[in-house]
């Protein structure tokens, strides 16, 4: 499923910038798999909440991943995913946000993802600044809901990326929401989340 922006977050037309490309591995979810557990209860419960946040964490096996995979590929369900598997080098600002961004706009063409990542290609970008507001003002501009999934996230140890998450769920309009799955609490302040 594509989001499609409101009338008003639609412009005119936008200009392509080639620059680094993100590695396609990362920014899909896995197949389902016949020889999975079904999870129905499980995922009715991920499913049926509305909180902004959505915490995942156990310890390694426990399936956490197949869970929001199932989730995802549900047949009731209708929303867009943007999933990113993160991985050690994820602990770069610029380079979790340009997985980030370009997750969210494979899930969300209309989301004007070009000029987002146009930001970070300048010599020392300004995330909090300038990047995070201008898709905080992209993401309200949807008209349909997209889930945002953060897999591994114990693997982001970078306390500014943390920050910036921070920032990012602080001000994270209606119609997205972030999914973190995690081996462990993630280093975020989360009592307002919850």
């Amino acid at each position: 499923m594509a989001c499609s922006p409101s009338p008003a977050a639609r412009g005119p037309g936008r200009e392509s910038q080639n620059s680094g490309v993100p590695m396609a591995s990362k920014l899909h979810p896995p197949d389902p798999r016949r020889e999975w557990v079904p999870r129905q209860q499980l995922v009715r419960r991920l499913a049926g909440g509305d909180a902004k946040l959505v915490l995942v964490h156990a310890p390694p096996g426990f399936g956490k991943t197949i869970a929001v995979a199932q989730w995802r590929s549900a047949e009731s369900e209708r929303r867009a995913f943007a999933w990113v598997s993160l991985d050690r080098g994820d602990d770069d600002p610029v380079r979790l946000w340009w997985h980030i961004v370009s997750s969210l706009q494979r899930a969300c063409p209309s989301l004007g993802g070009e000029e987002l990542l146009a930001l970070l290609r300048v010599q020392v970008p300004d995330i909090a600044g300038r990047l995070l507001p201008s898709l905080i003002n992209a993401l309200a501009g949807l008209l349909e809901p997209v889930f945002l999934v953060l897999d591994d996230y114990q693997l982001v140890t970078e306390r500014r990326c943390h920050q910036q998450i921070e920032l990012l769920l602080a001000n994270l309009p209606p119609p997205a929401k972030i999914v973190i799955i995690s081996r462990a609490d993630p280093p975020l302040q989360l009592a307002r989340s919850r």
